[in-house]
């Protein structure tokens, strides 16, 4: 019998992507990040909620260090074409 709990989300988004390429865990990651900037830390507990897409609003400093600590830009992490809307073609 598996105890714990089921994972609300398990979206794979780009972050999770990104760190799969890179072969590193989570805390790997955060530890990259927290000692690349050890004044403005990050959470092993937002880290994971980013990943897995249960937390999808989250500040520019926090993208920038997750680019930083995976030598990405911020283009390689966000999900933004679903807010592009295209203009629609007028039938003529």
């Amino acid at each position: 019998m598996k105890m714990g709990r089921k994972p609300q989300n398990s979206e794979n988004t780009k972050l999770k992507l990104m760190m799969n390429q890179r072969n590193l865990s989570r805390k790997q990651l955060v530890d990259i990040i927290n000692k690349k900037f050890p004044n403005n830390r990050i959470s092993p507990d937002a880290v994971s909620r980013i990943c897995n897409g249960q937390r999808k609003d989250y500040s520019l400093s926090t993208l920038l260090r997750f680019c930083a600590g995976l030598n990405c830009t911020p283009n390689d992490l966000v999900n933004y074409e679903h807010l592009i809307q295209l203009p629609k073609r007028v039938l003529k």
